[in-house]
C-alpha cells in the first residue's frame, strides 16, 4: 500500500482558512477563539529538534514576507518602562486590536517577525513567538500548564481597569487576557501578507 506524501502547500491553506474562522469567530464576540490562532500559528513557525514548522518544510521560513504592525523597538528604549505594547492597540470598553485597512503594512521575514519584540510588563520583554507559544502551550490553545511560567503570567496581568454598563448596571473589570488580543492582531498580520496568502 502507497502511503501518499503530505501535501504542505495545502496545510498551509488549510491553517490561513483556519485562521481566517478564529478571526471571523472573535470578530463576532467569541473572543477565545484566538487560542485556534495561536495554534495555527505554532503549526507555521514553530521549529524543535522535535518539530518542523510548515514554512521550514515548504523552505519559505527565511525567504517569506509576513506583515507586521509592530513597532521597531530597540532594548535600550524599555530601560524604565513598566508596560509597553508595540503592537497597536486601541483602548476603550476593552482592549481591542486594531484594523489598519488601506495601510500599508511593513514587511519582513517570516523569521524576524517569529522574533520581533511586541510587549513589555515589568522588566519582561515577550517576543511575538512567546505570546504564541505560551497561548498555545500554557493557556489553552493545544495544552493547559498548571503553573504558567513568569511570561505567560505576563499575558494575564491586569495593569487597570474598565467599566462597561449592562442593562443599566456598571460593572468594573481588569484590563487582562492580552494574548487574545494579541493573537487577534497576529491573524490580522498573517490574513494581510501577500507572499504568504500567494
Amino acid at each position: 500500500m502507497h502511503i501518499p506524501l503530505v501535501d504542505f502547500n495545502q496545510m498551509l491553506k488549510f491553517h490561513l482558512k483556519f485562521i481566517q474562522n478564529s478571526c471571523d469567530a472573535y470578530d463576532n464576540g467569541d473572543i477565545e477563539e484566538a487560542l485556534r490562532i495561536a495554534v495555527s500559528l505554532r503549526v507555521l513557525l514553530h521549529d524543535t529538534k522535535e518539530s518542523v514548522s510548515l514554512l521550514t518544510h515548504l523552505n519559505k521560513k527565511s525567504t517569506t514576507k509576513l506583515s507586521t504592525t509592530a513597532k521597531s523597538v530597540q532594548p535600550s528604549q524599555l530601560n524604565g518602562v513598566d508596560i509597553g505594547f508595540f503592537i497597536p492597540q486601541t483602548f476603550g470598553n476593552t482592549l481591542e486590536f486594531t484594523r489598519s485597512a488601506g495601510e500599508v503594512l511593513r514587511t519582513i521575514t517570516a523569521t524576524d517577525w517569529w522574533e520581533e519584540p511586541v510587549y513589555h510588563f515589568e522588566g519582561i520583554t515577550l517576543l511575538r513567538k512567546d505570546v504564541v507559544l505560551k497561548s498555545a502551550n500554557e493557556y489553552g490553545g493545544a495544552h493547559v500548564d498548571s503553573s504558567p511560567s513568569k511570561k505567560a503570567r505576563s499575558l494575564k496581568a491586569s495593569f487597570g481597569t474598565v467599566s462597561r454598563s449592562r442593562n443599566g448596571v456598571t460593572e468594573t473589570e481588569d484590563i487582562t487576557n492580552h494574548h487574545l488580543t494579541f493573537l487577534r492582531q497576529f491573524g490580522y498580520e498573517v490574513l494581510n501578507s501577500p507572499e504568504l496568502r500567494g
